[in-house]
């Protein structure tokens, strides 16, 4: 039987249900214990940042959490999701609209493991988040390329970075892949061409089902050759409306385009939730 699989923007799956005409009841029966075995995935709509929130069974992971200016709106999203603890949390890399909200987010909510690319760095955005680490009685946590760990009936790879980047915290992002059965998904950070080729050099296998698209689709990531190479049937953009930055560019969306990937973007459909049942 085909796997459940779907997409919803706007953060609402009951309106998706009435819209499509699903009955709700009809898709538990026809699906071997959804309640209890499903991945849930929210792209949160947190403007020019990242930040997305996974749950599998009873855990609940976070991996980013945008911008300072956004943590309010990080912070209510939790509750509106009942969000009381945190398995997991993953900081892709230091830079502010990746770690900014993650010190309002462990100053609350109880967490019991911190992994970032780095355990220290020359900023006090981050400075601060470490401190909320310590406080909450646990350590940062650097993964190597290989290490996983479980969530849930989930696992969590960590495939890179292959090399040491040193002061670009761009390219020394963590790339984590969760794997859900016969479904995954790729978060990327904000790595560059040059990870990504690194990555593809030492045969890393990086295909996934969805693609969380590096640096909001920045011109200097997504190849044509690491596209082809994570093969995803979904990618999707987090990104905020008329930044600055004039993300996602047109040369990242030609790209996705040319390999025939359907793009979803947070500053066009507002919060994006992906469900599988593997």
């Amino acid at each position: 039987a085909a796997a459940l699989f779907y997409i919803v923007t706007g953060g609402d799956i009951g309106d998706f249900l009435e819209k499509n005409g699903i009955d709700i009841n009809d898709l538990w029966k026809n699906t071997a214990t959804v309640t209890d075995g499903e991945l849930e995935v929210h792209v949160i709509d947190i403007g020019q940042g990242d930040s997305a929130l996974l749950f599998c069974g009873e855990e609940t992971m976070l991996i980013d959490g945008g911008k300072i200016k956004n943590n309010q709106k990080l912070i209510s999203r939790l509750k509106e999701l009942n969000v009381t603890h945190l398995d997991a949390v993953i900081c892709s890399h230091p830079d502010e609209d990746h770690c900014g909200g993650l010190s309002a987010v462990l100053a609350s909510t109880r967490t019991d493991a911190f992994y970032c690319s780095v355990d220290s760095w020359h900023t006090k955005v981050f400075s601060d988040v470490t401190k909320y680490v310590e406080q909450q009685g646990i350590s940062v946590t650097v993964p190597q390329a290989g290490d996983s760990f479980a969530f849930g009936e989930a696992s969590v790879e960590f495939l890179g970075p292959v090399e040491d980047y040193g002061d670009d915290p761009n390219e020394g992002s963590l790339v984590a892949r969760v794997r859900y059965g016969e479904t995954s998904f790729l978060f990327t950070g904000d790595m560059g061409f040059e990870a990504e080729d690194d990555m593809l050099a030492a045969g890393v296998d990086v295909s996934a089902t969805v693609l969380k698209v590096a640096h909001h689709g920045s011109a200097g990531s997504s190849s044509t050759e690491f596209l082809q190479a994570v093969h995803p049937q979904y990618a999707v953009i987090s990104v905020g409306a008329d930044n600055d930055y004039g993300h996602p560019t047109e040369a990242a969306l030609n790209r996705l385009a040319a390999c025939g990937i359907p793009v979803y973007r947070t500053d066009l459909l507002g919060e994006i939730i992906a469900v599988s049942d593997g």
